[in-house]
């Protein structure tokens, strides 16, 4: 990915941020454009997200859509996932009131274009197939994978 912008300091990036009409990732004093997603890509997410809803129940854990920004503290990282979980009480960044810092799950669905940034650092990979469970251990839940995948607009479940 190519900075978008020139380096600026993490209160520069929030006022850009608040000014700007697309999402930015922040690292390292770089800013980074992100891209929009495809309608695939959208419906997944959402789907996830539902079935991680009820995965959870009534657990005191909220998911978030990729519309909240999520600072990572121990590596300086601003983003915005396409899911995040916090559980117990969600935790703001000091600078950034809109920026959850004690997420407990990070959701990305995976594109051609992006996958190899997305699974940067510790990221790991796990494939499951239909009629499988995807456990999620940070949250003790089970997302079923026919869940995500059902498409009501195809006819087919």
């Amino acid at each position: 990915m190519v900075p978008a912008q020139k380096r600026m300091t993490y209160a520069e990036y929030l006022v850009f941020e608040e000014a700007s009409l697309e999402k930015h990732e922040f690292l390292d004093g770089e800013v980074y454009a992100m891209a929009g997603g495809t309608l695939e890509h959208g419906a997944l997410a959402m789907a996830f997200g539902a079935a991680l809803m009820k995965a959870l129940g009534d657990r005191p854990c909220r998911v978030f859509s990729s519309d909240v920004r999520v600072h990572i503290r121990a590596t300086g990282l601003t983003t915005y996932p396409d899911l995040s979980v916090a559980c117990g009480r969600a935790e703001v960044d000091a600078e950034d009131p809109d920026a959850l810092v004690n997420p407990v799950l990070l959701v990305e669905v995976l594109s051609d274009s992006t996958e190899a940034y997305d699974r940067a650092g510790r990221w790991e990979l796990f494939e499951f197939e239909r009629g499988a469970g995807c456990e999620l251990a940070s949250v003790d839940a089970t997302v079923r994978v026919d869940d995500v995948y059902r498409d009501p607009l195809s006819g087919v479940a």
